[in-house]
């Protein structure tokens, strides 16, 4: 994740697409990490539209709706689709 900030801030992007459709569950250290360390970070980075493709888990579809849930009311956009595709779809609706 965070050499997703270092691409980030090298080519300028204000979007990305996370597909996380193979991630184990998160252990709660991990998920407050992302939600107190990187996300602010992806933030000063310029991010402001991520589209999550979902875990194929539920127990990991979990762990990530929390997370994302957690991101609600930041300065950065994530919404969550099941399939790659839509991702590509809806990414490029988010970004004009």
């Amino acid at each position: 994740m965070d050499l997703c900030l270092v691409l980030l801030e090298q080519v300028a992007a204000q979007s990305i697409i996370a597909n996380v459709q193979m991630l184990r569950p998160l252990v709660s250290a991990d998920q407050d990490w992302t939600n107190q360390d990187w996300a602010p970070r992806a933030v000063r980075a310029g991010l402001r539209h991520m589209v999550v493709v979902q875990p194929r888990s539920v127990f990991s579809q979990l762990v990530v709706s929390q997370v994302v849930q957690k991101l609600d009311g930041s300065a950065m956009q994530v919404v969550q689709v099941a399939e790659i595709t839509d991702a590509l779809r809806l990414l490029q609706t988010l970004a004009r």
